[in-house]
């Protein structure tokens, strides 16, 4: 059902490559879903790769200063609007549309600092030494899918995309997010003035798949499960669901405000609440 929705949006897509943006909440699958429409994808001839918006986290430091800087309980933790290094984004899916040589794709370990988590320190592409110049961190890895994001011991590899590419997927929990028109409280004028940044990655893409639950909290049953299925692979100590709630907690409101209006140009996959998709 994925991959005939990505094709779809291809196929009416009048610029190639194609960007294509995969919307849904934390803990719904996103990456899995991505990794089995690539591979589906790659072996039918496409060639197309994944990244995650959760790559694109500012680093720990500089969320910290964001932090100390709102004092917005909204802004404790990664995540919401404004969190991310949207021109850093912004260069790099232009560099997709445009370019033909290799992009350093940042990689963000959630499991650094604590459970807090950091991002690589790679900002590198436009030449093909892109992959140089990365510090002490481990060498990059030209991959086609986001194993590249695993662990080598306890550093996170930052991936090197080898262009040109057929495809794009974009995945994230607000990816496509439109501002709306009257915030009503101050926390969210914060948020929707965040989002404005946001509205020229948005513009580089060909369209989006939108997975919808129309129940919010079952998020917080997701998210759970994904923190324990995480922790198992990565041999580490789950946070507590108390803390795993406060974290979801926070994008609540940003949830409330944007998540129900699908960006334009959407195809809506519905979840149930064992992630099943239907089409809509």
């Amino acid at each position: 059902m994925l991959v005939a929705a990505i094709l779809e949006i291809v196929e009416r897509s009048e610029s190639k490559p194609v960007i294509v943006g995969l919307c849904g909440p934390q803990g719904c699958g996103k990456s899995t879903l991505c990794e089995l429409a690539c591979d589906k994808l790659r072996r039918d001839g496409w060639n197309l790769d994944c990244v995650s918006l959760d790559d694109y986290y500012l680093p720990h430091e500089s969320l910290l200063a964001l932090r100390d800087r709102l004092k917005n309980p909204l802004y404790e933790f990664r995540g919401n609007p404004g969190t991310h290094d949207v021109e850093l984004l912004f260069e790099h899916l232009n560099a997709f549309k445009h370019g033909a040589h290799p992009i350093v794709v940042p990689t963000y370990d959630k499991h650094a600092r604590g459970g807090l988590g950091d991002r690589n320190v790679s900002r590198g592409l436009g030449d093909r030494n892109a992959s140089r110049g990365l510090g002490d961190r481990t060498a990059p890895r030209v991959l086609g899918d986001r194993a590249a994001s695993r662990t080598l011991g306890d550093r996170v590899t930052p991936r090197v995309i080898s262009l040109p590419l057929d495809i794009l997927l974009v995945e994230g929990w607000m990816v496509g997010f439109q501002p709306c028109e009257s915030p009503e409280t101050e926390s969210a004028t914060l948020l929707n003035e965040s989002l404005r940044a946001y509205q020229k990655v948005w513009g580089l893409f060909s369209g989006y798949i939108f997975l919808r639950t129309r129940d919010l909290s079952i998020i917080y049953r997701w998210r759970w499960e994904q923190e324990l299925n995480a922790c198992r692979l990565a041999g580490t100590h789950c946070r507590s669901k108390a803390t795993i709630d406060r974290f979801v907690d926070q994008f609540m409101p940003a949830y409330k405000l944007f998540y129900h209006v699908p960006p334009t140009n959407s195809i809506i996959l519905e979840l149930d609440f064992d992630r099943k998709l239907t089409r809509l």
